[in-house]
């Protein structure tokens, strides 16, 4: 496990230097954590051989239990090179560049996110989840159209984005975001209105009649069934991203003035929060739909530098916090197994 700890290492390195050569180390760690999820062998996630399944039997059989794109990738990767190592490279490719351009766009702590990310949702989706990474990738970079109120091309997002992946169908509910204010007492209340509706069973496979596409509703239905009723919603990674909230949320006036895409990630990140919570019903549909937003978690985390007068505070803090993810998801969440080159590319 040691080699994720060395990538992290390499990562904080780069983020050290000189600002005329922030583009050149930026490139570089972006090429790096492109390699590390292209060539990574079948057994170091969870979820490969579960795609290499999914590839044969989109390729062989007549299997539409999947988004539209993983049919599409599948099928021009089984024409051109006859091998799933291909869809791997494609996925990794894809949702790490979109990342790139989007993290550029939306931060000027761009170093620092990228080593957020790697310690958390790096792991979680381009190492495991590829379709929900690149649905997210495109749900961030939509975040400036959303502030900018440019419908057509938020819209487009969304679309491209439920492409890859069905949860982020709920990004079309966003659209009426405010993006230039923040009601403070709604989002205060946000988290607890979550809890209650979770105390009053309110279950969302209930819902799932209203979905607009039936494999929504079957795959709602599907995770009811495999749902683990001794997971602990509130645990502490939930509660710590609770505190950091209202954290930011007490210094959003300074924030926003530092960042004008502030205001929209700190709604999403608080709408990951209530879906988290208020849809624990059942854990599967929780979980993809807080983290789809959470996501923006590694831009908001550099962020909170500008809240301290010691940058290099904030600086530590942000490292701090990526090493306690990297060790949450490496030994208690055990994401990852020892990793290796697969043997298609050696």
């Amino acid at each position: 496990m040691h080699i994720y700890y060395m990538i992290l290492v390499c990562l904080v390195m780069l983020s050290i230097g000189k600002p005329y050569t922030l583009t050149v180390r930026y490139v570089l760690a972006g090429i790096l954590l492109f390699v590390v999820a292209a060539l990574r062998g079948e057994s170091v996630d969870r979820d490969y051989q579960g795609y290499i399944e999914r590839y044969a039997d989109a390729v062989y059989g007549d299997f539409w239990n999947i988004e539209p794109s993983f049919r599409l990738l599948a099928t021009a990767v089984h024409y051109f090179f006859d091998d799933p190592f291909w869809l791997f490279l494609i996925y990794a490719g894809l949702g790490i560049s979109i990342k790139l351009v989007a993290f550029k766009q939306l931060t000027n702590h761009k170093m620092t996110t990228l080593v957020v990310y790697f310690s958390g949702f790096f792991l979680l989706w381009e190492m495991t989840q590829i379709r929900v990474a690149v649905a997210g990738g495109i749900m961030l970079l939509s975040v400036a159209a959303l502030r900018d109120r440019n419908a057509i091309k938020y819209f487009i997002f969304c679309s491209l984005a439920s492409l890859f992946h069905y949860a982020a169908l709920v990004m079309f509910l966003l659209y009426f975001i405010n993006g230039s204010s923040i009601n403070r007492l709604l989002y205060i209340l946000l988290v607890p209105a979550a809890g209650l509706l979770l105390k009053a069973s309110v279950d969302i496979v209930d819902l799932a009649g209203f979905a607009p596409i039936e494999l929504v509703e079957l795959k709602i239905r599907s995770y009811e069934t495999y749902k683990d009723v001794s997971d602990n919603i509130y645990n502490y990674v939930f509660l710590a991203r609770c505190l950091f909230a209202y954290f930011l949320l007490a210094n959003a006036d300074l924030l926003a003035g530092k960042n004008r895409y502030f205001v929209v990630l700190l709604k999403l990140y608080f709408l990951g929060l209530f879906c988290h919570l208020a849809f624990a019903s059942v854990p599967a549909v929780s979980f993809r739909l807080g983290e789809f937003f959470l996501v923006v978690e590694v831009l908001l985390i550099p962020m909170q530098i500008d809240v301290f007068k010691s940058k290099p505070i904030g600086y530590f803090a942000a490292v701090m916090a990526s090493l306690i993810f990297l060790m949450f998801s490496l030994h208690y969440q055990e994401l990852l197994g020892p990793f290796y080159v697969s043997p298609a590319f050696t």
